[in-house]
């Protein structure tokens, strides 16, 4: 993903460019098993939050109108360049779009939290787990704005 742009303004992130798909190991009809979390750092340990998304079937999801990670990335993919991340080498270019970074939620969640991403491959044929794994953390701390 060395060529994605990220820019801050207002309140917003921009996102663009393009990416690559280099998870090594993989065969274009593996199936993905991911699974994202979001931790609350209190005294001194990362705790759990109800906050949390899994799928069994990454590939499924990615350009499913109805699903959560169509809405948070596959929408944004150039559409002649839907193919899961299972086809290594494959170029992905993104359509420019902002990201809010002020949410809306029902309960107070100030303080500084960490989304973890899991992802693993299964082979499609045995079911067997691949040996690589991907995880990425992102951190950060929520604020309440009045």
């Amino acid at each position: 993903m060395a060529n994605v742009t990220l820019v801050y303004s207002e309140g917003r992130v921009t996102i663009g460019g393009s990416g690559v798909c280099n998870w090594e190991g993989m065969q274009p009809n593996d199936r993905i098993r991911s699974r994202a979390e979001l931790l609350k750092y209190h005294r001194g340990t990362w705790q759990p939050t109800p906050l949390s998304s899994a799928t069994n079937n990454f590939c499924e999801t990615l350009f499913d109108p109805t699903s959560l990670t169509y809405h948070m990335w596959g929408r944004h993919i150039v559409e002649s360049e839907r193919k899961c991340v299972s086809n290594y080498g494959h170029i992905y270019h993104y359509c420019h779009f902002m990201v809010d970074t002020v949410l809306e939620f029902p309960w107070n969640i100030e303080g500084r939290h960490k989304l973890v991403y899991r992802s693993r491959a299964y082979d499609s044929t045995s079911n067997r787990p691949r040996p690589k794994e991907i995880c990425i953390q992102v951190f950060g701390e929520f604020i309440k704005v009045k």
